[in-house]
């Protein structure tokens, strides 16, 4: 096998990769099913059924994650949160400095998802803190949703303007 044809096979353009796509798309379809852990399906049930028994099942789907939430330490969320911002300065200098196309990739792809956490992340803690049921939590995870949905739309689209442009301003075959 020789160089030219070993090449396009060991391609590193992320955006003109169909498995970065689909990966996308994989990825904010799981983050926009589900709120806290809870499916969508689940927490739409409940609101229609509006009985004691759906707020019964959404509080029992919700226990991990504020279990998880209620044990962390304030020191241990603190260093997730420096390792995180860490490594997305890490990423945003090597692909938005360095023009390296891989970690601009990775970048658009897990940025909005820090701030889907982030979110998640202050609802726990607000159901949590006045602890929220019954119709009052229903209407919270259902904004979560719609904002999580609305972030998964503009982050799609962001990503495939960026890709675009990136594929037609650096042809990956001599172009």
């Amino acid at each position: 096998m020789s160089s030219a044809t070993l090449f396009p096979l060991l391609d590193m353009r992320a955006f003109a990769s169909l498995w970065y796509w689909v990966l996308m798309l994989i990825l904010w379809g799981n983050a926009a099913d589900r709120v806290l852990g809870v499916p969508w399906a689940v927490i739409a049930e409940a609101r229609r059924a509006g009985t004691a028994e759906a707020a019964t099942a959404i509080a029992e789907h919700l226990r991990p994650a504020l279990w998880r939430l209620r044990m962390a330490t304030r020191r241990g969320l603190l260093a997730q949160a420096a390792f995180a911002g860490f490594a997305m300065s890490l990423l945003g200098v090597l692909g938005f400095v360095y023009g390296l196309e891989l970690a601009q990739a990775v970048f658009v792809l897990i940025a909005p998802l820090g701030l889907v956490t982030l979110m998640g992340h202050r609802l726990a803690r607000r159901i949590l803190d006045e602890a929220l049921s019954g119709d009052d939590l229903l209407a919270a995870l259902t904004r979560l949703h719609g904002t999580t949905t609305g972030i998964a739309i503009l982050a799609i689209a962001a990503a495939a303007v960026w890709g675009a442009a990136q594929v037609l301003t650096f042809p990956a075959f001599g172009g």
